[in-house]
C-alpha cells in the first residue's frame, strides 16, 4: 500500500488482480485515501507513481522550482546545504546532471517554463527577493524584476506569457500576498488580485489566461487553506475546494486537468502522500505518492 494504515474497509472486496481498500487509521488520525490494486504479469497500473533516479543531493523548499516535462526537466532554487545555493539539476528521464548556476542564490523560488526556456521569479534569498532570471538550458540571465518581493508563490505559464500568483512577502505585511503579476517576456504588469492571499507554496497550474491557484497558507489560524481559484487573465473566481487544507504542496497541469501532491498539514509538520486531480470543476483522489513529503 502507498499509505500505511489499520482498521480499513476491505470486506474481501475485489480480487487478487483488482482489489480496493478505502479509509482507515493512519499515524495522524483517520484518512479518506482510497487505493486500487491492479496486477498481472504484463500490466502496470495507469497513473501510478513509481520510483525514478535519485537526485545527487537531498533538498527541500523546492517550491515551484521545477520546470519542463518528465524527460526534460530542471530543478533549481532549493535548500540543499545552503539556503542561498545556486545549483541547477537537469533530468533526461533517467540521469541527473548539473546545469548552469543561478546568478542569485535563493530557495522557495517560483519557477515555470521548459528546460530550455525557464523562468525564476522571486524567492527567499533570504529575506524575500524580487530578482527574476531566465534560463536557456545552459545559463541563467537576470531580467526585469517583479514589483513586489516574495517567495513560495505559484508561477504559471511559459517563459514569455506567465503569471506569478500569491507568495510570502516577508518581511513586508501582510505576508500572504494576493498579488498577481503577469510577464510578457520583457516586462511585468499587475493582473487581477487573488480573492485569498496565499503563501508557503500554494499550488498552481495552467496559463496566464487560464490559471489555477489552490491551497497554501494565509498565516491565520490554523493557517492552511483548501480554497481553489481560477483565473481568466483578468480576474480570479472561486471554485470547489481542495480535499484537505494543506500548504507546501506541489502542483502542475492545466486549468481543466491539474494535479496536486504531498504537502504539509493540516497539522504542521505532518507530511502527507495524498495526490489529487482536478477536471476543471472538482477534485478527486488519485494514486498516492510512495513517500510522504512537503516543501517539494
Amino acid at each position: 500500500l502507498a499509505t500505511a494504515r489499520v482498521f480499513f474497509g476491505d470486506a474481501g472486496a475485489g480480487s487478487s488482480t483488482a482489489g480496493i481498500v478505502a479509509s482507515g487509521q493512519i499515524a495522524t488520525g483517520r484518512t479518506a485515501v482510497t487505493e486500487e490494486y491492479n496486477k498481472s504479469i504484463n500490466t502496470i497500473t495507469a497513473a501510478a507513481w513509481t520510483s525514478g533516479t535519485n537526485l545527487p543531493s537531498a533538498r527541500s523548499s523546492g517550491g515551484g522550482t521545477r520546470v519542463g516535462t518528465q524527460n526534460a526537466f530542471a530543478i533549481f532554487g532549493a535548500y540543499i546545504s545552503d539556503p542561498t545555493g545556486t545549483e541547477t539539476e537537469e533530468y533526461d528521464g533517467t540521469t541527473w546532471s548539473g546545469g548552469g548556476a543561478m546568478g542569485t542564490g535563493r530557495y522557495n523560488t517560483p519557477g515555470s517554463g521548459t528546460l530550455t526556456a525557464a523562468l525564476a521569479a522571486g524567492g527567499n534569498a533570504p529575506p524575500s527577493t524580487a530578482v527574476v532570471e531566465e534560463y536557456d538550458g545552459s545559463s541563467w540571465s537576470e531580467v526585469n524584476n517583479i514589483s513586489t518581493a516574495r517567495f513560495g508563490g505559484a508561477l504559471i505559464g511559459p517563459q514569455t506569457a506567465s503569471a506569478l500568483c500569491g507568495g510570502d512577502a516577508y518581511p513586508a505585511s501582510p505576508r500572504a500576498s494576493n498579488k498577481t503579476e503577469e510577464y510578457d517576456g520583457t516586462n511585468w504588469t499587475n493582473g487581477g488580485n487573488l480573492n485569498t492571499g496565499r503563501a508557503t507554496y500554494n499550488g498552481g497550474a495552467g496559463t496566464q489566461t487560464a490559471g489555477l491557484a489552490f491551497t497554501g497558507n494565509d498565516f491565520g489560524s490554523p493557517g492552511t487553506l483548501n480554497s481553489t481559484e481560477e483565473y481568466n487573465g483578468s480576474s480570479w473566481t472561486a471554485s470547489n475546494n481542495y480535499p484537505i487544507s494543506v500548504r507546501q504542496i506541489c502542483g502542475a497541469g492545466t486549468q481543466s486537468a491539474a494535479w496536486g501532491a504531498g504537502g504539509n498539514g493540516p497539522s504542521a509538520p505532518t507530511a502527507n502522500s495524498i495526490t489529487t486531480t482536478y477536471d476543471g470543476t472538482s477534485w478527486a483522489t488519485a494514486p498516492s505518492l510512495g513517500t510522504a513529503r512537503y516543501s517539494q
